[in-house]
């Protein structure tokens, strides 16, 4: 017995003095920590170190309370053979209590990004008329450049020929019109003239026709009758005149021969006077039954057709001359078109050297906030035979000083963001590398759903030559930091099911039943919960509802 209960006092001091041990290079290390943590120099108004400073103190308080707690055990343990084994008794199974203590709240947020240049500008070929660009040599990839440096060169014959054919046809649009605009200033000078003749005709025709009625056609009838009675009266004479010339050669004493003679003469003198009379009455007939009905027809059509021409004349030479000048207005339009066509192309001529707009590093496709597309597609395209389309932009010269960095926030995280945040990005490239930023700006619009982007700015001491823009990465923030919070596990704090916005707790009281304490929280940080008001350091809660729930 003496035996026993001196091995049992050996083993009780042994665990005695390891815990003792236990406490002293407890007491050692936060000593330690506390000395380091002073010759550390402190950072004021820094976000950043606030969080370190915290994590380390938490992780300094984890590690105080792991050694006491194993040390615990070890103080109360009894000797294994000493100890006999206790008789279970029915208990009635308690909610597991917390004390409420003062710690560290932090609440932090990540988002994804990539960097890129605060400075860049897009490479196209603005072309107006040409189209086929071709490629024949283009920079590589990722090559530096000064402004003014070729970049692309595009094909030129096909266009060269096209220019040559466009200054052949403008010269021709040029005489055409030269050409139109003579012809309009006649036309303009003569209109006037022709319209003027027009009316002068229509004029002069009805005077020819009032006096052909009035005067030259009873003029010609009585013509007419006049030579008609003529021709009759000189028959009548020459009749007369034989019947006298017969009666007088019946008693004179000439000789038969010439009487005959004479009397043959005035014989021949009747016919011929006669055949004369018959065809002045033929001619009387026509003139009165055919030439005159047709002079009359025809001095009415006259008349009316000057009378239409001239009508005419007033309505088409004014249209004629509008026509004129419209024609020579749309050749001129023409003209103009074609000649800004020649100067667009002449234009689109130059375009085809395409050259650096500055100073920076080429990348191959489209910079979108921060992202670069299309740089497959685009780097097939540069190789000669290529093709790229006007207006397309397929390259971007980036400058890579200073860079900034387009990053993605979640929307329950956007209320954290605002302008001036500190925090630290973290290159993917470089997981080591930590450069201090700054939200410079939040966009006040979603980019999708649930998605909203924010620009940050860099230090600038802290970019290092190993970054360029492309680069993804990772943006960390501590918007919300208290190191002597109230807090407690999230879970031992329930809401009101009247009034879910009511918070409350359970407070352990002792001897007595749990007594539901209102509490107003602030945020979550881990498993635990801030709380604003309604608990003090040292109260006790329960993690759990009583089983009555009341």
């Amino acid at each position: 017995m003496r035996s026993l209960m001196g091995g049992a006092g050996v083993l009780s001091v042994l665990f005695l003095l390891a815990a003792a041990a236990t406490a002293d290079d407890l007491k050692a290390g936060k000593a330690a920590n506390a000395k380091a943590a002073q010759e550390k120099p402190a950072q004021e108004n820094s976000a950043t170190e606030e969080p370190k400073a915290a994590e380390q103190k938490a992780d300094d308080d984890a590690a105080e309370q792991k050694p006491a707690e194993e040390a615990k055990p070890a103080a109360d343990a009894k000797p294994a053979a000493d100890a006999k084994p206790a008789e279970a008794k029915p208990t009635e199974s308690k909610p597991a209590v917390h004390t409420v203590e003062k710690g560290l709240v932090k609440v932090g947020v990540t988002a994804k990004g990539l960097l890129e240049a605060r400075k860049s500008a897009p490479v196209r070929v603005s072309t107006k008329e040409w189209k086929t660009l071709v490629v024949e040599e283009a920079v590589e990839h990722g090559a530096r450049v000064v402004k003014g440096d070729v970049l692309v060169r595009l094909e030129t014959d096909k266009i060269d020929d096209a220019i040559a054919d466009l200054k052949t046809a403008q010269r021709l649009a040029e005489l055409g019109l030269k050409q139109s605009e003579a012809g309009l200033r006649a036309m303009e000078a003569t209109a006037p003239l022709d319209i003027a003749s027009n009316k002068r005709y229509r004029r002069q025709a009805n005077e020819d026709m009032e006096r052909y009625f009035d005067v030259d056609r009873p003029m010609s009838v009585k013509s007419a009758e006049y030579s008609l009675r003529s021709y009759r009266e000189q028959l009548a004479y020459e009749e007369e005149e034989l019947r006298q010339l017969e009666k007088m050669y019946e008693a004179d004493d000439l000789t038969e021969e010439t009487e005959e003679i004479i009397l043959q003469r005035q014989r021949s003198a009747v016919d011929r006077a006669r055949f004369y009379l018959e065809m002045a009455e033929l001619r009387h007939e026509e003139t009165l039954k055919i030439n005159m009905p047709r002079s009359d027809q025809s001095m009415r059509d006259q008349n009316e057709r000057y009378n239409i021409s001239a009508d005419r004349a007033e309505v088409t030479y004014p249209a004629s001359l509008e026509q004129q000048r419209l024609e020579a207005e749309k050749l001129k339009v023409a003209f103009d078109r074609a000649e800004e066509r020649l100067e667009r192309m002449l234009a689109d001529r130059e375009m085809l050297v395409v050259r650096a707009p500055m100073d920076g590093v080429v990348y191959y496709g489209k910079y979108v906030r921060g992202a670069w597309s299309s740089g497959t597609t685009v780097a097939d395209a540069m190789r000669p035979g290529g093709k790229v389309t006007a207006d397309d932009v397929f390259m971007t010269v980036v400058e890579p000083r200073p860079l900034a960095v387009r990053v993605t926030v979640a929307e329950g995280d956007l209320h954290w963001f605002r302008k001036g945040l500190k925090g630290y990005v973290q290159p993917t490239a470089f997981p080591t590398l930590q450069v201090d930023c700054t939200v410079d700006a939040v966009d006040r619009v979603p980019l999708s759903a649930g998605k909203f982007g924010a620009t940050l700015k860099l230090r600038s001491d802290d970019e290092a030559d190993a970054l360029m823009p492309g680069m993804a990465c990772s943006a960390k923030f501590v918007p919300y930091l208290k190191t002597n919070a109230v807090s407690v596990p999230a879970k031992a704090v329930f809401a009101d099911d009247a009034n879910p916005r009511k918070r409350f707790v359970y407070l352990a009281v002792e001897d007595r039943k749990p007594k539901k304490q209102p509490v107003e929280v602030g945020h979550k940080s881990g498993e635990n919960l801030e709380i604003l008001d309604g608990l003090s350091e040292g109260d006790k809660i329960l993690l759990e509802k009583p089983k009555d729930g009341k």
